[in-house]
């Protein structure tokens, strides 16, 4: 720019102004007085000699920004762009009807400055300018004139798509504004940091914003920025959002895991740093080693996805959807924290990258090392750039892990790209986002993509991978091309990449030469090679491997193209692999009032063969059509205890209702297994059967009857629905085991346990 600025001192200005006056009033151009009080500062931009007042700054408030400006040695143009967003937002407040507008773009400057560090001019300037643009409705072009292209393009990156001055039409979708975003972060990652520290002052401060928008910002933030941020490698930033964002999400199970990781911490603090972290420091520094030990909690959400990976293993369900287990499963499984779940500890050398090698063997030696829980991440990076050594290791207070890492790796995980922004100040947004061109490219390929599907796009490539092609027939002109792929990639996302033919006749596939199946997860750098076969008729079961929306089309329009009966049938197998896993078969699971309604539920053109088709194509998950069904289970079931709750409050307690019956059941073992009590006992509460006894009789004939005391939902009007349900549960439990199941009456309860009387009075 061809102009300078300065902030001059109301009195400095009046002692000038005065000195001046007489020559300018002949030219009609008197300079007026400032009052001290009301106007402390005046911003003053100057150029070819000449100085004109450039925007008046009043109230004594305000001194603060400009201390804290001239604290930070800001240049001449952001105290200009200070003095542009102080006037374009005069006279507005925040959401809380109280706190000046100017202190959100301030707020975002501290956050670059004092939090990260990073004092790059231009980031600067556009974290004042950010939200000018946007409500002042001043184009890109002023922008450009007052503060450089280079500004310009910063805030208009900055600015929400749909908000820019001049733009009319309906509101843009959440895919076409995330579509902005990577579209010029991936030109400019300096769009994405200035927009991280954007959200990030917006989410400390969301509790002033009225709680209908609470909830949308807060998803936004953890399904497209924190993905984004760990991607940059900015884990601090990352694990801020997910517990600011988990908050207004989930605000009870956000309570409930706050206050019990508070309980644990509370308890066991102490414990950790004497018998832990003080133990260390004495062995580690002993050995020469100039070593620093200290202990952190971890993040709320984090120690969510925690116990759902642990419930996942229990039942034998990967990927179970987030929403389904915070229903069903999280409270119970919150009881279940122990101490050494929220602790992780960081061991941090002030020397070489191969000092902590050196000081894992010594850990190792203070506390024995859990066994397959070490994961050296210095030789193989995490996909963010993350370097550290991983292990779980014995202590009084359970399995604690470590990390252990130097100085550089540990600010290189907490900071990430803003690192190598205060390393290599020119240039160095240059270097990064490429995965961004990944996102950018999903998004605009399939512009029918829902919000929700975006999200996953948009977390799957914020870690993405790179892959090579080589050594097959079909598109030899592609062999030295680089694919890029979201991370969590297979190998038939990466033959789909290619060219969807070969996605739907691949056989097999190597990875540098080693045999892998074909939905083996592919990494960075890997050389692929696809053996196709004509022969090949892909299963449905490959629509669980894919993860580009690329594979999934190839692949649903393969399946659409077959007869009509080979597609019921692979439906029908699909939904049985999934009822199973609740002791269903699919066969019985269509015939059940619950499927009907629950395809009811759907529309009034959907029915039995409408939802096959849909499975059957993969245009519909079975697994979604399960737990849809275990939704609308639970929501009658909770709808019959309000209305049964509302009918007991008016009777007196020995006449009020309940919602079970309580079913003396048989199940009959040709021949004695062990744990076989254990297992059915298991099964059955996994279920949510309340379990009031059991007990085990041997019969005449040498077999053995399990007899359990079952409570079962009531068969009424909505919940005969349940009770059908539940039963076929029960008799599915027993065909596990190879039995037969009989419900008992009261008298032949009692015959069985003559039986069993009869046989201890034969043994004494």
């Amino acid at each position: 720019m061809g102009s300078s600025a300065a902030l001059v001192r109301a009195k400095d200005w009046n002692l000038w102004a005065r000195r001046h006056n007489a020559n300018l009033a002949s030219a009609g151009k008197v300079l007026p007085g400032l009052s001290s009080t009301q106007n402390p500062f005046i911003c003053l931009e100057g150029s070819s000699g000449t100085i004109s007042p450039f925007v008046l700054i009043p109230g004594v408030d305000r001194f603060r920004y400009l201390k804290y400006l001239s604290g930070i040695s800001a240049d001449a143009d952001t105290l200009n762009a200070f003095g542009f967003a102080w006037q374009g937002h005069l006279g507005v407040l925040r959401a809380d009807q109280k706190t000046p507008y100017i202190d959100h773009p301030f707020g975002v400057l501290r956050i670059i400055t004092e939090e990260w560090m990073l004092f790059d001019p231009a980031v600067l300037r556009v974290a004042l300018l950010h939200d000018v643009e946007e409500d002042v409705k001043i184009g890109s072009d002023t922008m450009e004139q007052c503060f450089g292209k280079e500004v310009a393009f910063l805030v208009d990156g900055v600015t929400e798509f749909g908000k820019e001055p001049g733009f009319s039409g309906m509101k843009p979708s959440n895919l076409k504004k995330w579509g902005k975003i990577s579209r010029l972060g991936f030109k400019d990652i300096r769009v994405i940091l200035i927009k991280f520290a954007d959200r990030l002052h917006n989410m400390r401060t969301l509790s002033n914003v009225s709680p209908r928008k609470q909830r949308p910002k807060a998803e936004e933030t953890l399904w497209y920025y924190r993905p984004l941020a760990d991607a940059l490698g900015v884990w601090k930033l990352k694990r801020e959002f997910e517990d600011l964002s988990f908050q207004y999400c989930n605000p009870s199970i956000y309570s409930q895991i706050r206050d019990k990781r508070d309980q644990l911490a509370q308890i066991s603090e102490v414990k950790l740093k004497r018998e832990v972290v003080q133990r260390l420091r004495e062995a580690l520094s002993s050995c020469g080693e100039e070593v620093d030990v200290a202990y952190e909690q971890r993040g709320l959400l984090e120690l969510v996805e925690r116990l759902k990976i642990r419930r996942e293993k229990s039942v034998g369900v990967d990927n179970m959807n987030m929403d389904f287990y915070l229903e069903t499963y999280v409270a119970e499984d919150i009881e279940k924290l122990k101490p050494e779940d929220i602790w992780r500890v960081n061991v941090i050398c002030k020397k070489s990258t191969d000092s902590c090698y050196s000081l894992l063997g010594r850990v190792h030696k203070v506390f024995s090392p859990v066994p397959q829980t070490f994961v050296d991440h210095i030789a193989v990076p995490c996909p963010n750039g993350h370097t550290f050594l991983h292990t779980y290791v014995n202590a009084s207070l359970g399995k604690i892990l470590i990390h252990i890492q130097d100085e550089e790796m540990m600010r290189r995980k907490n900071l990430g790209i803003i690192v190598d922004a205060r390393d290599n100040p020119t240039g160095w947004y240059r270097e990064h986002g490429r995965f961004l061109g990944g996102i950018l490219g999903t998004l605009l390929e399939d512009p029918g993509i829902s919000d929700s599907e975006a999200y996953g796009v948009v977390g799957r490539y914020a870690a993405s991978i790179e892959c090579v092609p080589y050594d097959y027939d079909l598109v030899p002109e592609e062999r030295k091309k680089k694919y890029q792929l979201p991370f969590g990639s297979t190998i038939l996302d990466f033959a789909a990449a290619v060219h969807p033919q070969i996605m739907l006749r691949a056989a097999r596939a190597e990875i540098d030469g080693v045999s892998v199946p074909l939905n083996h997860r592919i990494h960075h750098g890997d050389k692929v090679r696809i053996i196709t076969d004509q022969a090949v008729r892909p299963p449905l079961e490959w629509f669980q491997y894919l993860n580009t929306p690329k594979a999934r089309k190839a692949l649903s329009a393969e399946f659409k193209s077959r007869d009509n009966r080979e597609i019921i049938a692979a439906a029908m197998a699909a939904l049985n692999e999934e009822s199973r896993k609740f002791y269903i078969t699919a066969r019985e699971l269509v015939d059940t009032i619950l499927f009907t309604m629950w395809v009811r539920r759907r529309g009034k053109d959907v029915d039995l063969m409408a939802v096959l088709t849909q499975i059957g194509t993969g245009d519909l998950a079975a697994k979604t059509v399960v737990e849809g069904m275990i939704y609308l289970f639970r929501d009658l079931y909770q709808k019959e205890r309000r209305d049964l709750d509302r009918v007991n409050e008016k009777l007196s307690p020995d006449r009020r209702k309940t919602l079970y019956d309580t079913y003396d059941i048989a199940i009959y073992l040709n021949k004695d297994r062990r744990g076989i009590l254990e297992k059915l006992t298991h099964d059955f509460r996994a279920m949510g059967f309340n379990i009031a006894g059991n007990f085990t009789v041997d019969l005449d004939d040498g077999r053995k009857a399990v007899i359990f005391k079952i409570n079962v939902i009531k068969k009424g009007l909505i919940t005969g629905a349940l009770t059908e349900i539940q039963q076929l549960q029960i008799r599915g439990i027993a065909a596990e085991v190879g039995s037969d199941i009989k419900v008992l009456t009261t008298t032949q309860k009692e015959a069985l346990l003559s039986v069993e009387q009869r046989l201890s009075e034969s043994l004494k």
